[in-house]
């Protein structure tokens, strides 16, 4: 059976810095996967708080387009980009367009106290919705791992469709790259009495052995590190994510149009890591595309 996806990595951009940043991983990421980059820029109606969108004009929009081609161009010869200037909704636009890709690439807007001014209101909407996985590649990512120490991704694991779904990627993901997975869990045992409490983490450990060793089942090339963390699960994660190259959450999934609820932890990590996230939400059934104006 054809793949209607076509390995497509849809780049949303704006004017910002994040998009800069956003359009070199989805650009290495393409390499990565052998597809093809759709580059999509769709000017707002008007300008939303914070964002740093210049005249919304339809040549504007190319210019930027055409600019960052040319930047990736270079660095990436071999990897197929495809321009489209979009209109109406962005965060629409974008969620329907992702009915067609294998995964969508975002940048970060700013910085503050609340998801949307972090990420900015239209990724919010675009990772709470879209049809399948989405990055946030922050503005200022950090600087890869030092050669000594061990390349990995980071998945936060959880028994949930989407728990499950973002192993799934993480290990996929891993073997593209030829790294390991360190598949961490945050527990807090809740009691009170020492020997209570080493009961079950025990149990949770042991748990989280058995999960594993059902998905290095799967991928057995991928080496797979369990890390069981006292402490709470987003710091679990944040831990776990120092010197990683990516993180990979299951989110919420919202088919409310408007929503950009994600939940706490993939909420904290965006808040406080340098490196990509990777959202994963519960696919649901893909809509008609809106009309795009090429």
């Amino acid at each position: 059976m054809d793949n209607p996806t076509g390995g497509r990595i849809l780049l949303g951009v704006d004017h910002s810095c994040g998009a800069r940043a956003a359009a070199g991983w989805a650009a290495a990421e393409g390499r990565l996967r052998g597809g093809t980059v759709l580059m999509v820029h769709v000017p707002p109606t008007r300008p939303e708080p914070r964002a740093s969108w210049l005249p919304v004009t339809g040549s504007a929009g190319w210019l930027l387009l055409d600019e960052l081609a040319l930047e990736l161009a270079q660095p990436y010869p071999d990897v197929p980009v495809e321009l489209l200037l979009g209109h109406g909704d962005p965060a629409g636009t974008l969620t329907d367009l992702s009915a067609l890709a294998e995964l969508v690439v975002l940048g970060t807007t700013g910085a503050g106290s609340n998801l949307t001014s972090l990420i900015g209101s239209v990724s919010a909407r675009v990772a709470a919705q879209a049809h399948c996985p989405v990055v946030i590649v922050p503005e200022q990512p950090a600087l890869p791992p030092a050669r000594t120490a061990e390349r990995t991704v980071v998945v936060g694991v959880s028994d949930t469709a989407t728990g499950r779904a973002a192993m799934r990627f993480a290990l996929d993901e891993a073997g593209r790259r030829g790294v390991s997975v360190t598949a961490v869990r945050g527990w807090q045992s809740g009691a009170n009495d020492p020997a209570a409490a080493e009961e079950s983490t025990g149990r949770a450990a042991a748990h989280l052995e058995t999960l594993l060793a059902y998905w290095q089942r799967q991928l057995p090339e991928v080496a797979v590190r369990p890390m069981l963390l006292p402490t709470h699960p987003a710091q679990a994660v944040l831990q776990a994510a120092r010197g990683a190259e990516l993180v990979v959450l299951g989110a919420h999934h919202s088919d409310n149009p408007w929503s950009s609820r994600l939940g706490p932890v993939p909420q904290a990590v965006l808040h406080h890591t340098s490196c990509p996230v990777v959202l994963i939400g519960t696919p649901h059934r893909a809509l008609f595309p809106q009309p795009v104006r090429v």
